[in-house]
């Protein structure tokens, strides 16, 4: 899996629950690469905009975590929600991350098997401080009477929402943050 980041590439190997996971990143001027996080299972990550931090998830068995990793010194900070660092967005300035979150428990094998279309989410919108790693909901959007199953976010800061595809339907939709 490619991301692009400040002109730099993020690859990470596709999540798998049986093996250990790992994220590098290339930077395109030097061809330097550097290891982001080695030996994960299920991993799936998002680097932030100003490649300070690193949200991802890992999981094996009946366990799944979210993370944000301090890219410089590696210290970690927990976030209190479980969802995958897919189904997340970084805001421009690298503040606050916004994600979809299934309201099913989590475990290890649940990304690869949703990658797979063998299962499907009913997820709501949290927002987190990346500083702290506290969450504040958003939005649950079955209380209007739509199920989503988030996937492909993106900020839009000149809209002040998120807009992302819902797995279930295809259709794209608009969260408005502010």
């Amino acid at each position: 899996i490619i991301q692009s980041v400040n002109k730099n590439l993020v690859i990470t190997t596709y999540p798998d629950h049986r093996f250990g996971g790992y994220s590098y990143l290339v930077n395109n001027e030097s061809g330097n690469i550097t290891s982001i996080i080695n030996n994960k299972p299920n991993l799936s990550i998002q680097m932030s905009p100003n490649m300070d931090k690193v949200l991802y998830s890992s999981g094996i068995g009946s366990f799944n975590n979210l993370t944000i990793l301090e890219y410089k010194d590696k210290t970690t900070i927990p976030v209190s929600t479980n969802t995958f660092a897919e189904k997340c967005v970084w805001s421009s300035d690298s503040k606050i991350i916004y994600c979809a979150v299934p309201k099913m428990e989590l475990k290890g094998s649940h990304l690869q098997d949703w990658h797979r279309g063998e299962i499907s989410f009913s997820d709501k919108f949290v927002a987190v401080d990346s500083t702290t790693g506290l969450v504040k909901e958003l939005i649950d959007p079955e209380i209007l009477g739509t199920k989503i199953d988030a996937m492909n976010l993106i900020y839009v800061e000149s809209l002040g929402a998120v807009v992302f595809t819902n797995k279930t339907d295809l259709h794209t939709y608009l969260l408005e943050i502010n």
